[in-house]
């Protein structure tokens, strides 16, 4: 089985074989590539817009989602790779979810930092039922947790 990549893996593997025009490359800016980029998560977050206004107006709407938003991830990590000081994306990512959900992520489970408490985030199988689990992360059996 392939092992699944991190984003940071994505990050560091990124491909970019896309072409510029010339004026692009005779551009003296620094943060060119850094603004092209955010250009391109503009032109994706519109076309969501515009799926979901078609949506409210009941018209028929093309399922690009997956597309879109894949492609802000891509220019994520493009914009990580190319701000003036670059961005491990995997760590800033945890690091963001845990301050603004005020959890500490681990391993498959997080620990609440109010409560203490520790929560799984693994997904219940089709044939398995919360008690299966005796209440404890199928990735970290050491740490019981509240369903």
């Amino acid at each position: 089985m392939k092992e699944d990549l991190t984003l940071r893996n994505i990050q560091n593997q990124l491909p970019w074989t896309i072409k510029y025009s010339r004026d692009f490359h005779a551009n003296p800016q620094s943060h060119k590539d850094f603004a092209h980029a955010l250009t391109h998560v503009l032109k994706a977050a519109g076309k969501l817009a515009a799926t979901v206004d078609d949506l409210d107006h009941r018209r028929e709407s093309q399922d690009e989602y997956e597309k879109y938003i894949a492609d802000l991830v891509i220019c994520a990590l493009r914009m990580a790779n190319t701000a003036p000081i670059p961005i491990d994306l995997h760590s800033a990512v945890i690091n963001r979810l845990e301050s603004k959900n005020e959890i500490k992520l681990h391993h498959g489970c997080h620990k609440h930092k109010s409560t203490e408490q520790w929560v799984c985030v693994m997904p219940l199988q089709e044939d398995e039922s919360p008690s299966e689990r005796n209440n404890t992360c199928p990735l970290n059996p050491n740490n019981p947790y509240e369903l």
